[in-house]
C-alpha cells in the first residue's frame, strides 16, 4: 500500500512537508469583487499585494473551497504515481466546504483508490500538526485505526486562540455569529476568539485592551506549558506585517522562561486574512505525540 496525504492550503504547511512526493495541497481562493481570483498562499510578496488589492474595495472578497476540478487532477495524480490510499486533514467543516469537497471527490473514485479524509475542526498550524504527526505512520504504512487514533488525540488536546483588530470580516463572511460580533463592537472590547470542540467561532473571552489580550495568551501558553511539565509544543500565527512584531514579542517573552519549550511560527494566507482582516495574529496550543 502506497499512501498519500491530502491537506488543503489553510494549513499553510511548512515548505518542507509542501515539498514531500506524497503530499499534495488542495488550494482554496479568494474571490475579488472585480472578478479576478487570488490562490491561497504564504508567499509574503503576494500576501502584501492582496492587502494592497483589497484597499480598492468597498466590498468584502469572498472565499472558495478547493474546485471539484483542482481536486480531480489531484487524484487523477496520485492514482498516476501509484497511490491506492490517501489520507485527507481538511479545514473545519463549519467554517468551510472543503471538508465536503474531499469527501464527494472520494466518492467519485470508489473503486480507483482508498480515501480516508478527517474533519480536523480547527485551522492552520494545528492543521499542519495533525499532518506532521501522522506522516510517520503513513510511511509506515500503518493502519487507518492507528491514524485516527492520533487525529483524535491532537483534536481533542489541541487549542487555537486568535485575536482580530475589529469583528466586521467575520461577521460578513458568516464566521461568526452576528451577535458575537455587535456585541464586542458595542463594548468596544478586544475579543480572544476560539475554535471550540466542533470547529466553530466562538469568542472565548472578553478583554479590554490590546495589551490585556497579549497578556491573556501568554498567560494560556504558560498554563499550558505548567500543566504539561514542558511536553507541549505552540504554534504562534500573523496575518501582516502590523501583527508580526506582536507575535515575535509573545514568542521572546515565552521563551525568555521556558527556552526549551518548541514554538512554531506561520504567516497565514490570503484565504484567512479575507476573514479576520489585517492586525490578526494567534496561538496554538497541542500535545506533544
Amino acid at each position: 500500500m502506497k499512501t498519500a496525504i491530502l491537506v488543503d492550503s489553510v494549513a499553510g504547511i511548512r515548505e518542507d512537508l509542501r515539498n514531500l512526493p506524497n503530499v499534495f495541497e488542495a488550494k482554496l481562493t479568494v474571490n475579488f469583487p472585480d472578478g479576478t481570483t487570488m490562490e491561497d498562499t504564504k508567499d509574503v510578496n503576494i500576501i502584501d499585494d492582496y492587502f494592497k488589492k483589497i484597499e480598492g474595495f468597498s466590498e468584502l472578497p469572498t472565499t472558495s473551497q478547493p474546485s471539484f476540478g483542482q481536486l480531480h487532477g489531484i487524484y487523477d495524480q496520485m492514482i498516476a504515481e501509484g497511490y491506492t490510499r490517501v489520507i485527507g486533514v481538511a479545514f473545519s467543516s463549519e467554517l468551510s466546504g472543503t471538508y465536503s469537497a474531499f469527501v464527494t471527490t472520494a466518492e467519485e473514485y470508489e473503486g480507483k483508490i482508498e480515501s480516508h479524509h478527517f474533519d480536523t475542526r480547527t485551522a492552520a498550524l494545528v492543521q499542519e500538526r495533525i499532518l506532521t504527526d501522522i506522516l510517520p505512520l503513513v510511511d509506515a504504512e500503518a493502519p487507518i485505526e492507528e491514524i485516527e487514533s492520533v487525529v483524535t488525540t491532537i483534536q481533542q488536546n489541541s487549542s487555537l486562540f486568535i485575536v482580530v483588530e475589529e469583528l466586521t470580516n467575520l461577521r460578513k463572511g458568516g464566521r461568526l455569529t452576528a451577535s458575537s460580533a455587535l456585541l464586542g463592537t458595542l463594548l468596544r472590547v478586544k475579543p480572544l476568539l476560539k475554535l471550540d470542540e466542533e470547529g466553530k467561532l466562538v469568542v472565548s473571552e472578553k478583554i479590554r485592551t490590546s495589551k490585556r489580550v497579549t497578556e491573556r495568551l501568554i498567560q494560556l501558553a504558560v498554563e499550558a506549558i505548567e500543566a504539561n511539565n514542558g511536553n507541549i509544543r505552540l504554534g504562534l500565527l500573523y496575518t501582516d506585517s502590523t501583527s508580526q512584531p506582536v507575535m515575535e514579542d509573545i514568542k521572546a517573552r515565552i521563551l525568555a522562561d521556558y527556552p526549551t519549550v518548541q514554538i512554531n511560527t506561520s504567516i497565514c494566507g490570503p484565504v484567512i486574512s479575507t476573514h479576520t482582516g489585517k492586525g490578526t495574529y494567534g496561538l496554538a496550543i497541542y500535545p506533544v505525540i
